[in-house]
């Protein structure tokens, strides 16, 4: 089940000074992920692009660059799928940029006959580079890369607020994105504890949760410290391989559990 709802941003298709807001959202979204904006959204007539973004591509010895056409079609107000109709001569469109690729940024979904384009250009000689962010996409970034924390709260405030006002939820989410970032495994899954687990009680999770939690709690805290690395940092050190990843895996277990919970209003005390 999605956790953002993309209609907290405006339909693109109703005047009031609102409308280019999708496109606004995802020119914020692909700067924080590190694109520069090449042109931003304009309004009017804007020969076949809402945007493009240039991506550096780091090599071991030089640097380059791909630019992208990034097309942005906000539907999620009406539910329907992004049709071929909607996405008029690609591949004249890249050329006429001289851009190496194409970006479907896209509140719902692309059409099959869509994705059939898609699969068509990406076969030429030469092929033309496509990358879809669907709704999906875009929330697992939104929601899972801290870059874009200030993006979540500025396009979905409401969401935002309902997620961050959840003390367990934050906690989870805070671990989670600790888990997914760079280190290693062992460092992860201390800081993903010291920073944001241990400050989670049983009794703030779902019943049915609170054992576990607590267990996975001890689990990370019953060796006894040498000096002064505490606890946490003992246990995790005198860990195998696996034992980290089946308590960083319970992590992202819990968390997914109490993600759905949130979402589907079931929690009964």
């Amino acid at each position: 089940m999605p956790v953002l709802d993309f209609k907290e941003i405006p339909q693109a298709n109703k005047s009031g000074g609102n409308q280019d807001i999708f496109e606004l959202f995802a020119r914020d979204f692909f700067e924080a992920l590190g694109y520069e904006i090449e042109l931003s959204p304009g309004r009017g007539a804007d020969g076949g692009k809402d945007l493009v973004v240039i991506e550096p591509m780091t090599g071991i010895l030089t640097k380059t660059t791909k630019r992208w056409i990034v097309s942005c079609k906000h539907k999620a107000h009406s539910g329907s799928s992004v049709s071929s109709s909607d996405e008029v001569d690609i591949k004249g469109r890249v050329d006429k940029f001289q851009a190496n690729g194409f970006i479907a940024f896209y509140s719902t979904l692309p059409s099959s006959g869509l994705s059939n384009d898609f699969e068509r250009l990406m076969n030429l000689v030469p092929p033309i580079s496509i990358e879809v962010f669907d709704r999906t996409r875009i929330e697992k970034f939104v929601l899972f890369d801290s870059r874009l924390r200030h993006v979540l709260r500025q396009y979905f405030p409401d969401n935002y607020q309902y997620l961050t006002q959840n003390y367990a939820w934050e906690k989870l989410f805070s671990a989670l994105l600790i888990l997914i970032s760079e280190g290693s495994l062992k460092e992860r899954l201390a800081s993903a504890y010291m920073d944001a687990l241990i400050r989670l009680e049983p009794s703030d999770l779902p019943k049915d949760m609170r054992k576990e939690f607590q267990i996975l709690s001890e689990n990370l805290t019953k060796a006894e410290p040498e000096g002064d690395e505490g606890k946490v940092i003992a246990t995790i050190n005198s860990m195998s391989d696996l034992e980290v990843v089946q308590l960083a895996e319970k992590i992202l277990d819990l968390y997914e559990r109490y993600r759905t919970r949130i979402i589907d209003d079931v929690w009964q005390e």
